[in-house]
């Protein structure tokens, strides 16, 4: 991230980051608790959902808010465990440096 903030008058703190996008991946976006049938499913679905974030952030900054994680939870409305491999991501850029 600090790569090209080398002398005193250009460091980082004069170009503030500007937040474009906050996204959480993993979702299933089709169920009330979010969750997937099977770990295969969670996993699948967490990349193709993580390709399309990483392609709107070419170009740009991402920073992980929560790393993904698989977990296993319990869906009362199914009574049965479900999947979610979730993470939050935000993406920035640099400011216009005001002169």
């Amino acid at each position: 991230m600090m790569y090209g903030f080398s002398t005193e008058s250009n460091n980082i703190e004069n170009y503030p980051i500007e937040y474009t996008d906050h996204v959480i991946v993993g979702n299933n976006p089709d169920t009330d608790h979010g969750g997937w049938d099977n770990q295969h499913e969670a996993v699948w679905f967490f990349a193709k959902h993580m390709e399309e974030v990483l392609k709107n952030a070419q170009g740009k900054l991402l920073f992980v808010r929560r790393p993904p994680v698989l977990e296993c939870r319990h869906s009362f409305a199914w009574d049965k465990p479900v999947w979610a491999m979730i993470g939050r991501f935000s993406i920035g850029q640099l400011k216009e440096k005001n002169t």
